[in-house]
C-alpha cells in the first residue's frame, strides 16, 4: 500500500497503578499528521507509571535478588501469539539468573523473567501491518539493561491486560529504570531515585529494617561486567 506524504503519529498514554490490579485507565489521541523525510506512518505508544521512593519499593515488591541479565526478547505485544494486533501493546521480557535472593519466595539460581511494557531496548522502532497498511511503531523500553549487567532487582506479581483476558506476570515494581541497583566497577550499586551508589549489604539492611530478608552469604560474581 502507497503511504501519504505525511506521517501519522498516533499516540496512546496510559496510567498504571502500580499494585496487583495493574491498569488505572487508558486513553488515546486522534492521529498527528505531519510531513517526514520517509513519508512513513509511525505509532507512538506511551506510559504513565506512578514513581516510587526507595521505601515504597522495598514494602511493595514481591521479591528482591541480585540477578545477571541473560536475555532480553524481541518485541512482542499482548496476546498470546505475540504479535501485533491493533489496540495491542508491546512488551518484552528480561531473564535474570538469581546469584542472591534477598527478601520473598526466589532460590540461588532460579531463571526469573521479567515482563515490561515498550519496545525491546535492540528495536526502537519495530515495522507493523495495521488496516491501512505498514507502519513503524515506537514505545520507549523504560530502562537500559544489557545482557552481562549484574543487578539488584525490585520486582512483583500483577495482573495485566491482554487480548485474551487478564494474564499474571512478574513486573518491575515501578518505572522500569528506577525499580533496579546496578553493578558499578568500584563494587557498588548504583540506582535510582536517589541515584547515589550504594554496597549491596547497605541496601540489605535497609531492606530488613522494613521486612524480613533471606539469610545468604554474600557472593562476589563471577560472571556479567559492571557498567562503567
Amino acid at each position: 500500500m502507497k503511504m501519504s506524504k505525511t506521517t501519522q503519529a498516533l499516540t496512546l498514554s496510559c496510567m498504571f497503578m502500580l499494585s496487583s490490579i495493574g491498569l488505572i485507565a487508558c486513553s488515546s489521541r486522534e492521529p498527528i499528521s505531519g510531513e517526514t523525510e520517509n513519508d512513513q506512518t509511525q505509532i507512538i505508544v506511551s506510559s504513565e507509571i506512578i514513581s516510587l521512593t526507595r521505601d515504597e519499593m522495598i514494602d511493595q515488591a514481591d521479591i528482591v535478588f541480585q540477578g545477571l541479565v541473560e536475555e532480553i526478547s524481541t518485541t512482542q505485544f499482548n496476546q498470546e501469539s505475540g504479535e501485533y494486533w491493533e489496540g495491542g501493546r508491546p512488551f518484552h521480557t528480561i531473564t535474570f539468573k538469581v546469584l542472591r535472593p534477598i527478601a520473598g519466595s526466589i532460590d540461588v539460581d532460579q531463571k526469573v523473567t521479567v515482563t515490561t511494557w515498550g519496545n525491546s531496548p535492540a528495536e526502537e522502532m519495530v515495522l507493523v501491518q495495521t488496516s491501512e497498511g505498514e507502519a513503524y511503531l515506537h514505545s520507549d523500553a523504560g530502562h537500559d539493561l544489557q545482557p552481562g549487567d549484574i543487578v539488584i532487582v525490585f520486582a512483583n506479581q500483577r495482573s495485566v491486560m491482554w487480548r485474551e483476558g487478564k494474564r499474571e506476570t512478574l513486573s518491575f515494581v515501578g518505572v522500569p529504570f528506577e525499580s533496579y541497583f546496578r553493578l558499578q566497577e568500584d563494587g557498588r550499586y548504583l540506582g535510582r531515585p536517589d541515584n547515589e551508589p550504594v554496597e549491596i549489604e547497605e541496601l540489605v539492611s535497609r531492606i530488613a529494617e522494613q521486612r524480613t530478608v533471606i539469610e545468604s552469604a554474600p557472593i562476589t560474581p563471577l560472571e556479567g561486567t559492571p557498567s562503567e
